[in-house]
């Protein structure tokens, strides 16, 4: 078996990070993403971070969320959108309870898309012998 990971159709790369504690000591998962054709290096993000760069990075999810392809896509925008710096202090302040981080009714299926992107994450491949 080869190691978890998981890359998108158009060429977004997706591994699982080490989880950091939360602010009630429950670990928080993270994503590390990279897409080649951005210019930028991987970055690590939470998951809620993932939620919110989606929610921040352009249109909003729909009913049925977004396939994992446009919900990482949508997150990168979101991080150059909103920049990491703010992105980790909207992260701060859900984490606190604060509903107001959220652009609109956009804060359950921006977390569902950014679970999906998680999970895809933590996908492990079979070697094809």
């Amino acid at each position: 078996m080869s190691g978890p990971g998981f890359t998108t159709v158009s060429g977004v790369a997706l591994a699982p990070a080490p989880p950091e504690p939360g602010p009630d000591g429950a670990p928080l998962a993270r994503v590390g993403l990279w897409a080649a054709d951005t210019g930028r290096g991987p970055v690590v993000l939470a998951a809620d971070e993932i939620g919110l760069a989606i929610a921040h990075g352009g249109p909003v999810p729909g009913r049925y969320g977004l396939l994992v392809d446009e919900a990482a896509r949508q997150a990168l925008a979101g991080l150059e959108t909103v920049g990491r710096a703010q992105l980790r202090e909207l992260a701060a302040r859900h984490r606190a309870g604060d509903g107001d981080v959220w652009p609109g009714a956009t804060e359950r299926q921006s977390l569902k898309c950014a679970a999906r992107v998680a999970k895809a994450a933590a996908r492990t491949r079979r070697e094809v012998a």
